[in-house]
């Protein structure tokens, strides 16, 4: 994309200078050709401009005879433009797949998000459900860490935060007395 890009801002730079050499006192030709206009950094105004340049030169015939004088012709107008498209096309492809690439992402973060939830919940179960069986809680792989993160989302007094585990003989949760 670099290199096609590089070539049509040489190739494009070069009959512009000279549509702007052989128009410079024809303000409105100038305008016809888009060279009224500043330089323009973003390529999608970049390609708007060179596509109006190549596609007035081409139609507009008291411009491409003056051109025809210094070997641009019509055919090389021509061949121009179509580079111009093409590499239109190959960034609508880059812009599809960025796009794809994002949409990606964003369902892979929503099913780590459901998948966290739902380990989030299995843990709290498996701690509330095996309170008193400590061996098999770790035997099921919830180390002090899973502990540590699943209870994160709870805040401290809750039944299930650290240090005050659910107890499934008291509903009301741990650190009632009453």
């Amino acid at each position: 994309m670099q290199q096609e890009w590089e070539k049509n801002k040489i190739t494009f730079r070069m009959y512009s200078t000279l549509a702007r050499v052989l128009f410079r006192n024809d303000s409105v030709k100038l305008k016809i050709l888009g060279m009224d206009q500043g330089s323009k950094y973003k390529i999608a105004d970049w390609v708007m401009l060179v596509r109006q340049f190549y596609t007035n030169a081409i139609s507009k015939p008291e411009i491409l005879e003056k051109m025809k004088e210094y070997t641009v012709n019509e055919e090389r107008l021509q061949q121009a433009l179509s580079d111009i498209e093409q590499l239109e096309k190959i960034k609508a492809g880059q812009e599809k797949e960025k796009g794809e690439a994002q949409q990606s992402t964003s369902v892979r973060d929503d099913a780590f998000a459901l998948l966290d939830e739902f380990m989030y919940g299995l843990i709290n179960i498996a701690l509330a459900v095996l309170y008193d069986q400590q061996q098999m809680v770790e035997k099921l792989g919830i180390t002090a860490m899973n502990r540590k993160r699943s209870t994160n989302k709870v805040s401290p007094g809750d039944p299930g935060s650290p240090g005050e585990p659910i107890d499934p003989n008291n509903p009301e949760g741990a650190g009632d007395n009453s």
